[in-house]
């Protein structure tokens, strides 16, 4: 068993049928789709988003994760009206995440529990679909080189993770593709500040990338660190009961609490398996990959985008050292979807063998190991047949 203290549940609830009329064959017309001169990276985004959710629906677990405690919510979302949201009380994780209670109130109107974990994997997907297609038609790509960022960035990430961070994943969604709009694109500041906003609102863990996407200054990650515990515990109880307050002090208790994760949860119990922590090193390699590609191969005054990879790259190590696991994941996996955009742009040079082989060593590693984290986590006979057949 790959993740060792994990307690394995029975899930009582069946897998139902699903609402898609997608499995694993769709995944070639999508690359059909890429083919097309005339393809939108729009119309792809949507494609993989539907695709993605429709595999994510035939996940049943066999041990109780974020996703399930998320899951087994959603009765009282559907219980709560639109006007009482901001008040809502007995949900797992929902103190201050205004924007995941709006989430996943939505998800809950359609009568169907499973569908949450469809809605989260396809946020993320969709995203990374469009950021890739989008900056690949910018820098005059190959229909080559768009499959294969798509490809290693999928497989850079552990899907069961993507799935599973039901708060988390879209709210890293929203803020890789506001970063992207905001360095790649230069959009209008009405659009930018509504999804840092959103995003923000959905987990407050994003706060520490919006600041650093404002002042660039990699030391604000860790000044909170010292400072997070004393500052938690001076504000009034009263102020977590203050909708915009409550966001800014809900992060500062989420500094002091993960730093110490030792006892609880998913995020507690990861710490312990040998597959999550190789997971830990192996985007760590990639960070720093990213960093000595960034600093070293580009002009900074002309690549924003990819500069900025370089930057939230170096605050994933910090996140590594000081925080729990689990917590990693969140800021590495969208992360490295600027990664693979920052090493498929280089130029032509004696570097460019070096780095297609540490690509394809860096893809084959993450596809191969994301299938045993996922056979230790999923009933993967279920998964299977579903993807295969929609059962």
């Amino acid at each position: 068993m790959f993740l060792a203290n994990l307690t394995p549940v029975h899930i009582t609830t069946p897998i139902l049928s699903s609402p898609f009329y997608h499995d694993f064959s769709f995944i070639f017309f999508i690359i059909l789709y890429i083919r097309s001169e005339k393809h939108s990276s729009v119309g792809l985004a949507i494609l993989v988003g539907l695709c993605s959710g429709a595999i994510a629906y035939g996940v049943n677990t066999t041990l109780m994760a974020d996703i399930d405690r998320y899951t087994n919510s959603l009765p009282i979302f559907r219980e709560t009206s639109f006007w009482d949201l901001l008040s809502i009380k007995g949900v797992y994780s929902s103190v201050g995440s205004h924007g995941y209670n709006l989430f996943a109130w939505i998800v809950s109107r359609f009568n169907d529990d499973h569908l949450l974990r469809s809605a989260v994997t396809a946020t993320f997907y969709s995203v990374l679909a469009f950021i890739v297609d989008d900056y690949a038609a910018l820098q005059g790509w190959s229909f080559r080189r768009t499959c294969a960022a798509l490809l290693i960035s999928v497989a850079i990430s552990p899907f069961f993770n993507v799935l599973s961070y039901a708060k988390s994943t879209p709210a890293f969604s929203l803020l890789l593709l506001a970063l992207y709009l905001d360095f790649g694109k230069r959009t209008g500041p009405v659009v930018l500040i509504l999804l840092y906003a959103f995003a923000a609102s959905t987990h407050s863990s994003v706060l520490p990338v919006i600041a650093l996407s404002v002042v660039l200054l990699f030391g604000i990650s860790l000044a909170l660190l010292p400072l997070s515990n004393i500052l938690s515990a001076a504000l009034p109880a009263s102020f977590r009961t203050i909708p915009v307050l409550s966001l800014f002090v809900s992060a500062l208790d989420k500094f002091s609490v993960y730093s110490e994760f030792s006892d609880w949860g998913w995020a507690a119990a990861s710490q312990h398996s040998v597959l999550l922590m190789g997971y830990r090193y192996y985007f760590g390699a990639i960070a720093v990959f990213c960093i000595l590609l960034v600093f070293r191969r580009y002009d900074v005054s002309k690549s924003g985008l990819l500069v900025f990879s370089g930057i939230w790259s170096a605050l994933c190590i910090a996140v590594s050292v000081f925080f729990a696991a689990d917590v990693f994941f969140r800021y590495a996996m969208p992360c490295s979807t600027l990664f693979v955009l920052a090493a498929l742009s280089h130029k032509d040079d004696a570097v460019n063998l070096f780095i297609d082989i540490a690509l394809a060593i860096i893809a084959v590693i993450g596809f191969v190991v994301q299938w045993a984290y996922l056979a230790s986590v999923v009933d993967m006979s279920c998964f299977i047949l579903h993807g295969l057949f929609g059962v």
